[in-house]
Parts: structure tokens; C-alpha cells; sequence
């Protein structure tokens, strides 16, 4: 099988991983605007 789908009990933690990486990603852009 190599369909691939997201299990529901990992899909949270998905969810948690790349908000979690938001304001980073939002933090670094805006220390290398104002700098």
C-alpha cells in the first residue's frame, strides 16, 4: 500500500508542528526587516 494518509491521532500534532513554526517563521522576517 502506498497510499498515504494522515492518521487522525497524528494529525493535532501536525497541526501543532506548523503553527508552532508560524511565528518563527513571522519573528525572523521581521528582526531581518528592521535590521
Amino acid at each position: 500500500m502506498k497510499y498515504h494518509a494522515v492518521n487522525p491521532k497524528k494529525f493535532p500534532l501536525f497541526l501543532e508542528k506548523n503553527w508552532s513554526s508560524v511565528p518563527i517563521i513571522i519573528t525572523t522576517l521581521m528582526m531581518n526587516y528592521i535590521s
